[in-house]
Parts: C-alpha cells; structure tokens; sequence
C-alpha cells in the first residue's frame, strides 16, 4: 500500500509538472546581472534587442553575475532579470532599489530603461517614483507590446560609473518599490493577479553582490509519507 501510494503522489507531481500554470508567478525573483563583455559599440537603443544573441543572458541562476570592481571608476552596465522555475507569462512589474552608499554608483540616466518583451526595440509603459533612479525610489512597468514571455527575461537596463577611490565598496539592493510598499509580478489573466517578489538581488561595486535564485515548488525528493500509510 505504501508503495502504491507514493507511486500515486509522484504520477501526481510529474503530471502537475507537465500542466504548469504559466500564469502562476509565485516563487519569482529580481537577479541583478552584469555581462562583463556588453556593452561594446552598440547604441544603449539597442542593448535589450541583442541582450540574448549576443550572448549576455543567464540561462540557470548560478549564472548570475552580481559584482563590478572599479580601481578609480569604470562605466558598467547592468541588467536586472526576473527569473522562475519554469517558463512564465507576465505583464506588469512593480520594485525599487533599496538604500545604498552615493560614493560608489552614479547613473547615467539617459542610458536606464526598460526592456519591453517584443525584441524589437519596445519599451514598456513606465511609472516611476520622482527621483528614480536613485537610493530608495522605485517603478513599476506596464508591456505595450504582449506579455514577457519565457524564463530569466531581462525587464530593465542600468547604466553608471562604478567607483572605487579609497577602496570604496558596497551594494546596490533591489528592493520594494517605496511608494506602493511592494513588489510583484502580476499575471496577464483576464483579471490581473499580483504575485509578491520573493527575493531581490543586488549589484555589488568592489564585493560580491546578492545572490537570489527561484523558490520552488516541493519536489520529489521532499514527499513523505503518512506516517499510518500501510
């Protein structure tokens, strides 16, 4: 009977696996991530475009890429990810950056946007807070062109001067978006669903960043049986 039952439980969870629901976005998580090779001539127009053909995207989390050093100051660019367990749909992110040392980043604000899902130079309907990009401000994106489709999609593109005069290190964290109090993803369903970010990354300048990977469903590894199961 034992047996039977756990055979029942895992037929269940391969099964579940199969019928995903991609407008379920819970576990999902913000990966700050720098490609040490972009972005070379390229105009910053066209970075999201070739953020994949060329070779700057993360397939798995352990891919992350979360530190820049800078001896005097070095021009950087970062992307931030929104990452899952599996293939997702999205239509509206909303988070912020958390608060940080002003002596080891300056952006440069004509080079930070959105990367929209189309691929083909689309942008997203953005509201941000009044001193975005900066120590404690936020935004939210909204697609015009259809819905993030797929896993680990770049949504925004960041741009600055890493210092590192006096040894000067520390990080910039992901956060919640300050003036909503939250960050979420929200589903493309006929009526939206917010889903709570799980983790936010972080970009370090001269140390390691943050690290954050998907929370996961349970897998097989972690089914236990009753224990009156016979």
């Amino acid at each position: 009977m034992k047996y039977a039952l756990l055979s029942f439980v895992l037929m269940g969870l391969i099964a579940g696996s199969s019928t995903a629901d991609v407008n379920d976005l819970s576990g999902g998580v913000l990966i700050s991530h720098h490609p040490p090779e972009c972005c070379g001539t390229y105009e910053p127009s066209q970075w999201c475009d070739v953020y994949e053909e060329r070779g700057w995207g993360i397939a798995t989390p352990e891919e992350q890429v979360n530190r820049i050093d800078a001896v005097t100051y070095s021009y950087a660019t970062w992307f931030i990810i929104a990452a899952f367990c599996e293939d997702k749909q999205f239509c509206t992110v909303v988070f912020g950056l958390g608060e940080y040392e002003m002596g080891i980043w300056g952006f440069d604000t004509a080079s930070v946007f959105s990367c929209g899902p189309g691929g083909d130079g689309s942008r997203c309907l953005e509201l941000p807070t009044p001193k975005w990009p900066g120590p404690g401000e936020g935004t939210a994106l909204t697609s015009t062109s259809g819905s993030w489709k797929g896993n680990h999609r770049a949504i925004y593109v960041i741009s600055g001067y890493a210092y590192g005069y006096d040894g000067a290190s520390g990080i910039l964290p992901l956060a919640v978006n300050p003036q909503k109090r939250v960050g979420t993803f929200t589903n493309c369903d006929i009526v939206p669903v917010d889903f709570p970010i799980a983790a936010y990354g972080g970009m370090g300048i001269n140390t390691d960043g943050v690290y954050v990977e998907p929370e996961c469903g349970t897998g097989v590894e972690d089914v236990e049986l009753p224990e009156n199961a016979e």
